[in-house]
Formats: structure tokens, sequence, C-alpha cells
């Protein structure tokens, strides 16, 4: 009977340190006697502490958190080595490589794009730069994102985005100069895209009518970017699904002025299940259009603005 219950001792002491938890900045305590309402002069002033929970030599989680009497809030990353290659954020798989000045080479495949950079640490996973993601059919820079100035611990901060500007040769025709507009490898006209308009956005006060890229004369498809809407780059989700669908059109005919492959300025209508009736303003229109390539030819739209 002793042994069985020393047994049961080992087991629940072995089960009780298989993760710790390393608090690596005070605790941030508040009181519901002190802010009874968690508003936004509450949200205002919130801070969070730092915290890692260690599942192993391989596995951690990075979390971020307060103290509301009793209760614990936080929000975080979990990180697992799933091979000496591969790296585990949460549910997304990227690959690394250590260099020769031990920062590490990182890579993420998706299924039209790869997002490229590096990062001073691997467990926990720490980006540190410029990120840039490419297409997977041409190898053109398609965005980038820029980490110098990134808090983890701010559930509000994230990587500024850039859309990227390819330099392109030779003449530029807007759509409505083409003979004969561009096209999907099959002849077939280049099409609407389809999103979910989700996460930081709130329709019909923010919606999106279309993006505007450059297809070559080779047929590639470059500098694409939001054109009428409003979605904002400090919440990028639904712009980089946009363009990475674009981007997965891949080699396209290009646009043709008089027999002749040409460089074109094109729009991209954008279409979402949650749309009712559009602001005039997000309204994918001529005169919109007209407004905008204005805008681009005075060198008004930045990438990063």
């Amino acid at each position: 009977m002793k042994f069985i219950f020393y047994v049961s001792l080992l087991l629940l002491s072995l089960s009780l340190s298989a993760q710790d938890t390393i608090r690596l900045e005070n605790k941030i305590q508040y009181s519901s006697e002190e802010y009874p309402v968690r508003g936004k002069a509450f949200v205002a002033q919130l801070k969070y502490a730092r915290e890692d929970i260690i599942f192993s030599n391989t596995k951690r989680s990075v979390e971020y958190c307060y103290y509301y009497d009793s209760e614990r809030y936080c929000h975080g990353n979990t990180f697992e080595i799933i091979n000496e290659n591969m790296l585990l954020v949460n549910d997304v798989e990227w690959e690394y490589f250590q260099t020769d000045k031990n920062e590490f080479r990182i890579k993420r495949e998706q299924e039209n794009v790869t997002e490229l950079g590096q990062a001073k640490s691997i467990l926990p996973f720490e980006p540190d730069g410029i990120f840039y993601t490419i297409s997977n059919t041409t190898g053109d820079t398609l965005w980038q994102e820029d980490y110098s100035q990134y808090e983890p611990g701010n559930p509000f901060s994230k990587p500024r985005f850039c859309y990227f500007n390819t330099e392109v040769e030779g003449k530029l025709y807007e759509y409505y100069q083409v003979t004969t507009p561009p096209s999907k490898i099959d002849f077939t006209s280049l099409p609407t895209v389809e999103i979910d308009l989700e996460y930081c956005y709130s329709q019909p006060m923010i919606d999106v009518g279309s993006f505007i890229c450059t297809v070559t004369s080779e047929g590639k498809i470059v500098n694409i970017e939001q054109a009428i809407g409003g979605l904002e780059k400090s919440c990028p989700y639904t712009i980089k699904e946009i363009i990475s669908q674009i981007a997965g059109w891949g080699i396209v005919n290009p646009a043709t002025c008089k027999g002749r492959k040409v460089n074109a300025r094109w729009f991209v209508s954008i279409d979402h299940d949650r749309r009712g009736t559009i602001h005039p303003v997000y309204s994918d229109t001529v005169k919109n259009r007209k407004r905008i390539i204005t805008l681009k030819k005075k060198g008004k739209l930045k990438p990063c603005d």
C-alpha cells in the first residue's frame, strides 16, 4: 500500500514539474475595487508582464499577462522546434537555417506566396528587421513587413506593412487605353476576388471596392495594392489575402495595344459575403478609378502610408 502511495506521489510530482512558468517581469495586478468597469479608461492604461511557460527544451509559450482580482488574462504564442530546421509557431510552420552570425534565416511557404526574413532567436521566435513576401510563381516581391518597432507585449502592436514597388521598364498604359485587356492563361477574363471581410474591419464603415496592379508586357502581375477602399495597413490580414489570391493567378496574358504587348495598370474588383450597400467612396466606379490614377501619377499614394 505504501509502495502504491509513493508511486502515485512520484507521478504527481513529475506531472507538476512537466512545465515551469518563469515570470520574467513583475506581476501586473488590477482590482475590481480600483477598476470596477474594464472600459476604455482601463484599456488605455493596461500593462502586461511577460511569463514564459517551459514545456521542454524544444517547446515553450511566451505569454503577456495581467491579473484582475484572481483572474489571469494573457495573450501570446507557443513555439515548438519540430526538427533541426522546422519551427511551429502556434499552428504555423516556419523553416529556419542558422547563419554564421548566430542569426536565423526564416521561410514560410503558403499556397501562392512565400514569406522570407530573419530572426534573432528561434525559441522563442523573435523576428528581426524586414520580412519580404514573394510570389511563388514569379519570385517578385509583393509586400514587406518591418519588425524593428514591433512590441510583442503590446496586443495592438504589429509590424509595419508596406506595399512593394517593382520598377517596370517601358510605358505604362492605363486600363482604358489598351485594345485587349489582360486575361488568364486560358484567355478567360481576370476574375473578381472574393473574400471574407473579417479581422479588424466593420462593414459598411470599412469596405473595399478594388485593388490595382501592373500587368507587365511579359504577363507578370506586380505592384498589387488597394485602390478603392478603406482597409488599413495597421491590420493588413485581408490586404494580404487579396494580394495572395491575385498572385495565385501566376503568369497571365498581357494587355495589348494595336497588336503589341504592353504594360497596363489594371483594376481588380473585390467582393465579399458581408456586403450590403457599398458606400459610394468605396464603390469601384469610373469616377473613383480616375481619382486613384491621378493620385498615383502625382505620387500621392505611398507604399507605407
